[in-house]
């Protein structure tokens, strides 16, 4: 499922998130039921 709505995501209990970097999919560190963690390792990587 691909969507940006973090409050949706955290509540239908994903136990998989990858992001896009350098044109490949990476397994995120957070899950976003830890939204904080998770919000902060999205922005860290847009900066």
């Amino acid at each position: 499922m691909i969507s940006h709505d973090l409050d949706f995501l955290s509540r239908i209990n994903v136990t998989r998130s990858l992001r896009l970097q350098s044109q490949s999919l990476q397994q995120t560190i957070y899950l976003p039921s830890q939204r904080l963690d998770y919000y902060n390792e999205l922005s860290d990587l847009m900066h």
